[in-house]
């Protein structure tokens, strides 16, 4: 697969557990209904719990045609695929690239008002939820202390007052 994603559609039938020999030959019952997914994207560089998808789909293209099997663990999430192996058929409809902007003077303009790019990422930075965040929580604590500081009297804060050339009570 070329590319960060592929778009595929897909069938998978559930590969039965127990299969029965008859006269005419090993007769064996799929469990459940058939599995079916329409444009299904599909990340080509993920981890992914099922890598089988990803490695199956590499150096793909458009339009091919695939059988693969996957092998899901016990624990898988989905009940009714949990440590069951299941036979996929699979058709790579699309094939979709990421493409980042280039980070300049002409992309701070377009996603802002803002004079150049060392403008727009020193806005964002002071500006981001993460720093927002820390800087409220640092003086929400620097008040604190404040407010402890000036209600009780510790005793090293007479030390500390009286070397710093306040009063010693």
């Amino acid at each position: 697969m070329i590319g960060d994603w592929a778009e595929i559609q897909f069938t998978g039938t559930v590969k039965p557990l127990v299969a029965t020999v008859t006269e005419e030959g090993v007769e064996s019952k799929s469990e459940g209904e058939p599995i079916h997914g329409e444009d299904v994207l599909v990340r080509s560089a993920a981890r992914t719990p099922l890598p089988a998808f990803t490695e199956a789909l590499r150096g793909q293209k458009v339009g091919q045609e695939l059988t693969l099997e996957v092998a899901y663990p016990a624990d898988f999430g989905e009940p009714r695929l949990a440590g069951k192996t299941v036979s996929y058929d699979v058709v790579v409809k699309t094939l979709k690239r990421k493409n980042y902007p280039k980070k300049n003077a002409e992309f701070a303009q377009r996603v802002g008002d803002y004079e150049s790019l060392e403008d727009f990422e020193t806005k964002f930075r002071d500006t981001s939820p993460a720093v927002r965040s820390r800087r409220a929580e640092s003086e929400a604590k620097d008040k604190m202390v404040d407010a402890l500081v000036s209600r009780y009297e510790f005793p090293h804060s007479r030390i500390f007052r009286a070397a710093a050339g306040g009063c010693a009570a």
